[in-house]
């Protein structure tokens, strides 16, 4: 009976690495200036934007810091895509870094 558990035990261990979802999708996150990011409006339509992209965990502005902070899987959405998506409505981007 303890083998049978241990092997179940493997089995479980080894698809969860292969599977998408699994430890092989890394969440990253990175925290991108965005001086335009102002008021609440731009800060909204940075959020819609960087959420339609496949991947996207989360999204956070802050419009203080003049920052959008994303967590995203890295195999699915890359940061120069994140990047365009925040261009697209008006948002450059002039420094980012991995957080």
């Amino acid at each position: 009976m303890h083998k049978m558990w241990i092997s179940l035990f493997a089995i479980v261990a080894l698809l969860s690495f292969s599977l998408p979802g699994g430890a092989n999708a890394e969440d990253i996150q990175y925290v991108f200036d965005t001086p335009n990011v102002a008021d609440g409006g731009t800060s909204r339509d940075a959020k819609a934007a960087v959420e339609k992209l496949t991947g996207v965990k989360s999204v956070s502005a802050d419009t203080m810091k003049k920052s959008v902070t994303v967590t995203f899987d890295d195999d699915r959405v890359s940061v120069s895509e994140v990047v365009a998506a925040l261009s697209s409505v008006g948002c450059a981007v002039s420094t980012y870094k991995k957080k």
